[in-house]
């Protein structure tokens, strides 16, 4: 992947069916550990929006005081190697948010979640706020995926494949994007849409590296948005649909 995205922790059996490539091992006294903070995690997530934050040290290093301390920002990325001047102007904007949303939910999202931008644009049949939230969570998993299938990060790996031609793919973005992109800034975020409007309408005129790199930003910020998207998402309403509860019933 181009920026860090995510890191996949396996302390027990998993229903998906996926692949990343080991890079560490857990230590077997450390699992039952893991489990409870999976499952302390899990809770949070599913009967509140609260954030539970977990501290990972390197071995042999200690929990200071500074690491206890919540960063607002989590400065990371830099807009040097960018050349086109506008791309680096909204390079410099999307890094901005990312940093703002690293380790603190998008203020976009939380209004969006406390139905706020439904009341302005009377979206959702009847008043109702969980369709609003259930097909952008279907858009923004589209378009960002998580741990490198959206649309978004297959575009980047199309760019890094050459039986592709750059230019061709600059043709076939908006075709992909434009209607997700449109659809989450109607559900109120509204900088997404902003970024990718201001990319599309500039692209031409910037070279292969610059738009590789700027596409990269905008998939790891799509992919931080997400990521907070599925921590707001109202899974407690899912306790209706327990599929053992229901063959339970019907027996």
């Amino acid at each position: 992947m181009n920026n860090p995205r995510n890191m996949l922790i396996k302390y027990g059996n998993d229903a998906k069916d996926r692949y990343s490539a080991p890079v560490a091992q857990v230590r077997s006294k450390d699992i039952l550990k893991l489990k409870e903070i999976g499952k302390e995690s899990w809770e949070l997530i599913y009967n509140s929006p609260c954030i539970n934050e977990i501290i990972v040290t390197r071995k042999g290093d200690e929990i200071t005081k500074e690491l206890l301390i919540r960063n607002d920002e989590f400065n990371q990325f830099s807009i040097e190697e960018f050349e086109n001047d506008k791309f680096k102007e909204i390079a410099e904007d999307i890094i901005q948010e990312i940093n703002k949303i690293w380790v603190n939910p998008p203020e976009e999202l939380v209004v969006i979640h406390k139905g706020e931008v439904s009341v302005l644009n009377e979206s959702g049949t009847y008043n109702q706020l969980f369709p609003t939230l259930f097909f952008l969570e279907g858009e923004l998993r589209h378009v960002a995926g998580h741990a490198g299938f959206g649309v978004i990060e297959k575009l980047l790996q199309a760019m890094h494949d050459n039986h592709f031609n750059i230019s061709d793919i600059k043709k076939i973005i908006k075709f992909l994007i434009n209607d997700s992109s449109n659809f989450i800034g109607y559900c109120g975020l509204f900088k997404f849409k902003n970024f990718f409007e201001e990319i599309t309408f500039n692209m031409e005129k910037c070279n292969e590296g610059d738009f590789i790199r700027i596409f990269s930003l905008l998939s790891l910020y799509t992919n931080k948005l997400h990521e907070w998207n599925l921590h707001y998402f109202p899974w407690n309403l899912g306790s209706n649909y327990n599929y053992l509860s229901y063959h339970k019933k019907n027996k």
